[in-house]
């Protein structure tokens, strides 16, 4: 059974990946780290939603991870690579 202990510290685990992705030492660090909250989401938010009670801590936490991941507030240039 997936709990919400499993959930809050998955995408608490997450976060850092996520909001570092422009600096991140490997694009895929950060591509594994999407491709994991996507499936923790696609298991967790069905069960956080028919039990919201024990995962209300969840919602600011993936929130703030959502925010950091989609609006960085560390950017590192990178040279653009044209084909």
């Amino acid at each position: 059974m997936y709990s919400c202990r499993n959930c809050n510290g998955d995408s608490q685990a997450l976060h850092v990946p996520l909001s570092i992705k422009y600096g991140c030492p490997s694009p895929g660090t950060w591509k594994l780290a999407v491709t994991s909250l996507l499936t923790i989401l696609l298991t967790g938010l069905p069960i956080a939603r028919k039990h919201p009670q024990p995962f209300q801590q969840m919602w600011s936490q993936l929130a703030d991870t959502l925010d950091r991941f989609l609006f960085p507030t560390r950017y590192v240039e990178t040279k653009m690579k044209f084909l």
